[in-house]
């Protein structure tokens, strides 16, 4: 059951105004589901319909057929692929060899792949002149080309994806790799739902990097990684309820109460699906609320990396990190963005905090 409040979040000459709350945190609870995809209401039979007619497209006669080598390397290689909801500091993987997939970003009539043919500071720009982006899962042709290109290059692959329950592009990922399989039958590959998104698919792909570096065996790193995900804590808050309301996530009127009351929802992720945890009045007490819930969520295994995101407002994301560094003493954190899609959906100003509640068998700091 969702609490809408804790002793000593509000005065008692508030107490009437409860009721009126209870109704709100119910209302409020509609969006613990927010699709990366907007407007949509079915993923997989939106990802079959598409899968289906690029399938019907390619078994139309060609005029020609393609021979594939049998030729393999000397060394198998293992490709790890994310895609552009996954959030990392640019400095951590840029000598890694990592494969993103883009999902696509609409403004109007125009659309754009995140990331390669618009960028985040670009998209916050337009949010704060009012502009309300759609989005969309990643186009069924890249994740066909990226995976054609592994399996000819005699490359083994991992895709971490984006949650199952949030977007259409993990089953369409393995409708894909599972058509593609039958043409190379030697090569290994897996798509990994990862449950959720942003810097706690970051912290899983670092890892998955490392391991590769390291020179671990392809089952190896397909084990660890699938144990990841069950073990990976995301905590955020929202700052301003009206990117809710824009999205169609709660309505006008449930917008306008949060506003009014000075309400920061803070949610984390159960079960692959965004869920509000607790309503906490003003952003100074919301900041402090994700710190504390994550160093608890992380007290177990205190000497690990913590992720820190934010969407465009890093000296409270630098606030949030100084109390996680003076409450769990070992740890390291990073810092960045939140990336483009998700920062359509939560807002300006949000900001998020994730770490791992369990050690990974063979965790390393990177």
């Amino acid at each position: 059951m969702l609490r809408l409040f804790r002793r000593g979040d509000f005065p008692a000459a508030e107490l009437p105004a409860f009721t009126a709350w209870r109704a709100w945190g119910r209302l409020i609870n509609k969006f613990g589901r927010l699709p990366a995809e907007s407007g949509s209401d079915s993923f997989d039979a939106s990802v079959r319909r598409v899968y289906d007619e690029k399938t019907e497209e390619r078994s139309r006669p060609a005029g020609r057929t393609e021979l594939h080598s049998e030729r393999m390397p000397e060394m198998d290689s293992i490709k790890i692929i994310a895609d552009s909801t996954c959030d990392l500091d640019p400095a951590l993987t840029r000598n890694a060899d990592l494969q993103i997939l883009p999902l696509t970003i609409t403004f109007g009539s125009r659309s754009y792949l995140d990331g390669e043919e618009i960028t985040v500071a670009q998209i916050y720009d337009l949010m704060r002149k009012g502009v309300m982006p759609q989005t969309a899962q990643i186009p069924y042709e890249r994740i066909y080309r990226c995976f054609k290109s592994c399996f000819e290059n005699g490359d083994d692959f991992l895709y971490i994806a984006f949650s199952s329950k949030m977007s259409g592009c993990c089953s369409l990922a393995r409708m894909v790799a599972q058509e593609l399989s039958g043409e190379y039958p030697g090569r290994k590959f897996a798509v990994i739902d990862s449950r959720g998104g942003s810097s706690a698919t970051g912290l899983i792909v670092l890892q998955a990097l490392r391991m590769v570096r390291d020179g671990l065996p392809f089952d190896t790193i397909k084990s660890e990684v699938e144990f990841m995900p069950e073990h990976v804590e995301h905590v955020f808050f929202v700052d301003d309820m009206k990117w809710l309301v824009k999205g169609g996530r709660v309505s006008k009127i449930v917008g306008q109460m949060g506003s009014v009351l000075n309400i920061r929802p803070v949610l984390d992720v159960r079960n692959g699906l965004i869920k509000v945890k607790q309503l906490v009045r003003g952003r100074k007490r919301a900041v402090q609320t994700v710190a504390d819930e994550i160093v608890r969520r992380a007290e177990v295994f205190p000497k690990q990396l913590i992720a820190i995101s934010h969407a465009d407002d890093r000296p409270a994301a630098e606030a949030l990190r100084g109390i996680v560094r003076k409450d769990l003493p070992g740890c390291k954190t990073t810092l960045c963005h939140i990336g483009a899609v998700l920062g359509v959906h939560i807002g300006l100003k949000g900001i998020g905090a994730f770490c791992f509640n369990s050690r990974p068998k063979d965790y390393k700091f990177v």
